[in-house]
């Protein structure tokens, strides 16, 4: 493939340093073709996306010598204190989403240095010094998250009591939770989407305009045992399913709809908030978001917990199924969160 250096507008960014600028012994064209992989299933926006921030990342490590890839961008892998101060260096200069694509790419690139023994060992991303970010509005944080999980399972409460299901429910939600599945894609399902067994059991999502990608749910035990239980007990109550029967159906088998989704989470928050006020020590209180925004939170919720476990912003993209990994960092949101979970010793690079 070859290196690309021409900004989404089609003008040359004549600030940051050319890929071309940039080459050495052929890896950034090694890491430019595996980006454009199909393998990969990023779409050029996301390719472009990912040399910009290689080409971002060297401009600011690099100054004020702006010194060669070589020369002057791999002794900043091999100093811990030294990364810190760059990637503090890009939280002042760019906006939080720009900054997370570029140490997704640049950590991806640092790959391709490992695997060609320019480098010892991939580096870990060191946590800004600064202060937190205050989280995203609107996901639900673990104890909230229990408090939903709790009452989704709830079959004793009269609230909502003749359209909600304890086995269903608590599926529902945490295949929303854990998957971060959007409202449509969740009540559109069909049991064909699920195929393979055991570890290999996939989730074949359908989302939006029509692209499909696959899910592993075979590799979460809990999740695949709780969808295993709900269709063993969807066949007790509704009978016999095919391909095309909904993967999550009313009590009388007909497919739950997008306000029949919204109505059943509403009861589990007004649940979940009943639970509080008797056992405030217990059960913590669950925000009521506006509108849209209950169901919405819960795929915030699922992509933020992803990102705060150190899964790649790219791997994250491909769960929630973002055109751009730029839509992936804007839900994710978090100023200075790193792409990995702990700050670890890293090993002096090495050129051959």
């Amino acid at each position: 493939m070859a290196l690309q250096d021409v900004s989404a507008s089609g003008d040359l960014d004549l600030t940051l340093p050319t890929l071309a600028e940039l080459e050495a012994d052929g890896l950034v064209d090694l890491w430019c073709g595996r980006l454009a992989s199909p393998s990969t299933g990023f779409s050029p926006a996301t390719v472009e996306a990912y040399q910009t921030g290689l080409r971002r990342f060297v401009f600011v490590a690099t100054e004020p010598d702006r010194r060669s890839l070589v020369d002057g961008l791999l002794p900043v892998f091999g100093d811990n204190a030294t990364l810190r101060l760059v990637v503090d260096e890009l939280l002042d200069r760019y906006a939080d989403r720009t900054v997370s694509v570029t140490l997704s790419a640049v950590s991806s690139f640092t790959e391709i240095l490992v695997e060609n023994n320019v480098l010892a060992a991939v580096p870990a991303w060191p946590k800004s010094r600064r202060s937190a970010p205050d989280p995203d509005p609107s996901h639900y944080e673990p104890d909230e998250v229990a408090a939903l999980m709790a009452a989704a399972s709830d079959d004793q409460h009269k609230r909502a009591r003749r359209v909600r299901d304890p086995v269903r429910d608590p599926t529902i939600l945490q295949v929303l939770l854990t998957l971060g599945l959007r409202a449509s894609e969740l009540v559109h399902a069909e049991v064909s989407w699920l195929r393979g067994e055991g570890e290999d059991t996939i989730l074949r999502v359908v989302g939006k305009g029509s692209k499909a990608r696959v899910l592993p749910i075979g590799a979460s035990t809990d999740l695949l045992n709780v969808v295993v239980a709900w269709l063993a007990h969807r066949r007790s109550v509704v009978g016999p399913t095919t391909g095309e029967s909904p993967l999550f159906c009313r009590r009388d088998g007909s497919p739950l709809t997008y306000d029949g989704l919204l109505y059943l989470f509403n009861a589990w928050l007004a649940i979940a908030n009943d639970r509080h006020h008797e056992d405030p020590s217990r059960w913590a209180a669950v925000p009521v978001f506006k509108g849209q925004a209950k169901l919405h939170a819960c795929r915030h919720t699922a992509a933020f917990d992803m990102v705060r476990r150190g899964v790649p912003l790219n791997l994250v993209q491909g769960v929630l199924g973002h055109s751009n990994v730029a839509t992936t960092s804007l839900y994710v949101k978090a100023k200075g969160l790193e792409l990995r979970d702990a700050l670890s010793d890293v090993a002096v690079p090495k050129w051959r």
